[in-house]
């Protein structure tokens, strides 16, 4: 090969697979984004998709695998570059026009059916390009061709440019049909780096192979392909179970999506880069450390503090542990196609232990502590853990903290008190602190992360009632205990809740004479109340995206009648079930029915102007699904709407302000809207709040004509609502959480 051919491998190599990791990972987002409200802005939607993509991952490495071993140099060069220009026809990645879920596939199946239709070849292309690019720089004449792995850190330095940049930069600018199009450009600039690269390396100059001493180039052991296994298995599987978790408690965004896989993505660069920023002796020593830190985080409760940041910092060290325990195992050049090979096994089956396994057998988010749990007993593999099983004197120490941890939670009351959050601290604290005097041993550890976390998601308590599981969420039923008011010290009356993940969807009194009374959010004292009284006292027919209890059928009367459109047939059959919930079947006169589906595609083949009302309750997590509030979205509505009806949103939530976007969906078609927040946290009557069983709410009532809005205007709790200046309103093909966070 001729000096100036071999200085531009490096370069040219380095290029390609950054540029095809950059694909890879803005792939991942974009296409989750373009099926998200295809099947109710779930937040099972991305874990789904992440075993679509974890599934073409291994159908990549597989293929660089196979042909590398099959095919000559030459042959596998000209295959795969006529390969990528073949699987560059389906450009641009885009849902099919009028698809529609069919009805006899289960959710995650009719998802992965269409993730395969959308992008599957294009995205299995690049896929490949990884272990094959690496493969063909081992047999080059580069210096460092017999180590070719920190090329494996430059790609997933692209992942994570990708990541970061998509919900930073390209997400907030660009829409949904010019991000395909702006990956279809990149797509064919990566074919020609890589016919660039093969053209390169088409003379086999280098004998670096060959030159290998014969212990490197041994066959690999059943046991090695194991490890690879397990060591990308628990990660994965962590990495989906701590995405979950924020998903369901915050809200389903691509900014969530990527965050924790970033984290992952981030420990790769560091464990296969030429110079080690840690050494893997230190992350080994600090993996008991971290454990007891999510012991403290677990006893102290579930505050965004330690719920969020805590559970990152040590899901980060954990993935950083089992990383540097794969890439300490990582063979000769020899055997690299099949390193990854087995390294993509183990991530599929990690995805599909969470995405497909757990929700049919675990009732609850019990996969989380299976991987911190599994991970802690890698430990044991690594030559820096030490002989810990001689130290019995550490397990008795360690099981005494864990005790007192333990002891500690069954102090916190069921209610959240803002006075106990030093409590919280302080238990993490003492944790922390416990554990570098006493060097507590790894099995103790484990066994107290597990400990706490069944005291607080596992074990069933006398106010769970009922758990169950499916695509959409984890519900449980709770019954309040006798709990004191913080202030007077009087015991509250006593309510059943429904709850998804750490967001209420309703609650019904206990209390027969109470029975048909809507609370929480649909008090008739709060802003539902207002918008179906007065002027709508008429309403003969009501829209309702979101079933929830169906505490809303006790407005039902002889001459209104309600439609309900509700995405998840658990959440039906709860709320059909006078066990737990009585509204449907004691309180709702008959007037009332269940539409099954996903509310907009179904409201869609309602016929026009038949509402006088529609009612958006649809939580997703904490926030309205982003399908149910676009321009396009608004324009189905205003079809199925009486020309002098109102649109309701509840936009209830913690962290972002979705009355921001109503208004400018609002003033971009010409409507009038108003917003009231109802907070008994300001109001002074709080105790009297608390026994009636309400909940802070924030409503917006939207109209075409301005008029139906003045009986609102009229009791002085509605205020009206401008839109943002210089903003764009979110549609089907735009939207951007960043710009709506509190």
């Amino acid at each position: 090969m001729q000096p100036s051919s071999s200085r531009l491998l490096g370069p040219c190599f380095g290029a390609a697979l950054l540029l095809s990791a950059i694909l890879v990972f803005a792939a991942q987002p974009m296409i989750g984004k373009l099926v998200l409200p295809l099947f109710g802005g779930s937040p099972s939607v991305w874990n789904t998709c992440m075993v679509f993509f974890q599934a073409m991952l291994l159908a990549g490495y597989g293929y660089a695998h196979l042909t590398s071993r099959w095919l000559s140099p030459r042959t596998q060069r000209w295959v795969h570059v006529g390969l990528l220009a073949l699987c560059g026809i389906l450009l641009p990645m885009s849902v099919p026009a009028n698809w529609q879920p069919p009805t006899d596939v289960a959710a995650p199946m009719s998802l992965l059916l269409l993730l395969a239709r959308i992008g599957g070849l294009p995205f299995f292309a690049v896929t490949t390009t990884a272990p094959l690019l690496q493969h063909w720089f081992g047999q080059s004449s580069h210096r460092a061709a017999r180590e070719p792995y920190f090329l494996y850190a430059i790609s997933n330095a692209g992942s994570m440019l990708a990541l970061l940049g998509y919900p930073l930069i390209v997400e907030p600018v660009l829409g949904l049909h010019a991000q395909g199009h702006s990956w279809a450009i990149g797509y064919g600039v990566l074919v020609m780096l890589i016919a660039t690269c093969g053209w390169l390396t088409r003379m086999p100059t280098s004998p670096a192979l060959s030159n290998e001493p014969s212990s490197a180039t041994a066959p690999v052991t059943l046991k090695q392909r194991a490890l690879w296994v397990l060591l990308s298995l628990i990660p994965s599987s962590w990495l989906l179970s701590t995405t979950t978790r924020l998903t369901t408690d915050f809200a389903p965004i691509p900014l969530l999506w990527v965050l924790p896989l970033a984290l992952y993505l981030l420990t790769f660069i560091f464990v296969f880069a030429q110079r080690q920023l840690v050494p893997h002796e230190l992350i080994s020593r600090a993996m008991p450390f971290g454990l007891v830190l999510l012991i403290g985080g677990l006893a102290g409760g579930e505050g965004w503090f330690t719920g969020g940041l805590i559970n990152a910092a040590v899901f980060f060290l954990g993935t950083w542990f089992c990383h540097g325990e794969l890439a300490r195992r990582r063979p000769s050049t020899a055997h690299l196609t099949e390193f990854y090979l087995w390294m993509s096994v183990g991530g599929v089956l990690g995805g599909m232990l969470n995405s497909l396994l757990a929700p049919l057998v675990f009732p609850v988010l019990l996969e989380f502590p299976l991987a911190v749990v599994a991970a802690g007993l890698c430990v044991s593999l690594s030559p820096h853990a030490g002989n810990w099983q001689r130290d019995i004197w550490h397990w008795g120490m360690t099981a005494t903290t864990v005790l007192l941890l333990f002891g500690s939670t069954r102090l916190l009351p069921q209610y959240t008190d803002p006075e106990l959050v030093p409590v919280a601290l302080i238990s993490g604290i003492i944790a922390l602190l416990m554990a570098i005097v006493m060097k507590p041993s790894i099995v103790a550890l484990i066994a107290g992360v597990a400990i706490v976390w069944a005291q607080f998601h596992v074990w069933p308590t006398t106010s769970v009632l009922h758990r169950a599981r499916s695509f959409f969420g984890i519900h449980r039923i709770e019954q309040d205990i006798d709990v004191p008011d913080p202030r007077s010290g009087k015991v509250l009356p006593k309510y059943r809740r429904l709850l998804h993940g750490t967001t209420q969807h309703g609650i019904q009194s206990i209390e027969p004479h109470r029975a048909c009374e809507p609370l929480a959010y649909y008090h008739r004292t709060g802003p539902l109340g207002d918008v179906l009284r007065s002027n709508h006292d008429q309403a003969e027919h009501v829209g309702v995206i979101g079933l929830g209890t169906g505490a809303m059928v006790c407005y039902a009367t002889p001459q209104r009648r309600f439609t309900f459109y509700e995405v998840d047939p658990v959440v039906v059959q709860l709320a059909k079930t006078p066990e737990y919930f009585s509204y449907l079947t004691a309180c709702g006169h008959d007037q009332f029915e269940i539409i099954l589906g996903d509310g907009r595609l179904q409201i869609a083949k309602a016929a026009d102007q038949q509402f006088e009302l529609l009612v958006l309750d649809a939580f997703s997590s904490d926030a309205i699904p982003s399908h149910l509030v676009t321009r396009e979205a608004m324009q189905l509505y205003a079809r199925k709407l009486k020309p002098e009806g109102v649109i309701a949103f509840h936009v209830s939530n913690r962290f972002l302000d979705l009355s921001l976007v109503l208004a400018d969906l609002a003033a971009d078609a010409g409507w009038s809207a108003v917003v009231r927040n109802d907070s008994p946290r300001t109001d002074p009557e709080f105790d009297q709040w608390l026994a009636a069983g309400k909940a802070d709410s924030t409503w917006v009532a939207l109209a075409p004509q301005s008029k139906s809005l003045d009986y609102l205007r009229a009791t002085k709790r509605w205020q009206e609502l401008k839109p943002r200046h210089a903003s764009r309103p979110w549609t089907d093909d735009y939207s951007n959480l960043l710009g709506i966070l509190k």
